[in-house]
């Protein structure tokens, strides 16, 4: 979706859903948004679209529960990335 959005023109993946693509380009545009991408690493909704290994499955589980990251020595580096990086969205 990121480089539909930047690129111009459609192509045969973005065909189906051209509407929705062209209102985000046209959003991104106008400066109405800012599109940011993010890593499959620290994507949550992965969660839901495709098999994740266990370690990765834990901290969505977390995120999703609210939950206090339990092992910050795995953990903490990615959360804090994230939260650096919404904090500057």
């Amino acid at each position: 979706m990121n480089d539909l959005i930047r690129k111009d023109g459609t192509t045969s993946r973005s065909r189906y859903f051209e509407r929705t693509t062209m209102l985000v380009k046209y959003a991104v545009l106008r400066l109405m948004i800012a599109v940011h991408l993010i890593s499959t690493n620290d994507m949550m909704a992965d969660i839901f679209t495709k098999a994740v290994d266990k370690d990765t499955f834990l901290k969505f589980r977390m995120w999703m529960y609210n939950e206090p990251i339990k092992d910050r020595s795995r953990f903490g580096k990615a959360v804090q990335a994230l939260a650096e990086a919404l904090c500057k969205a």
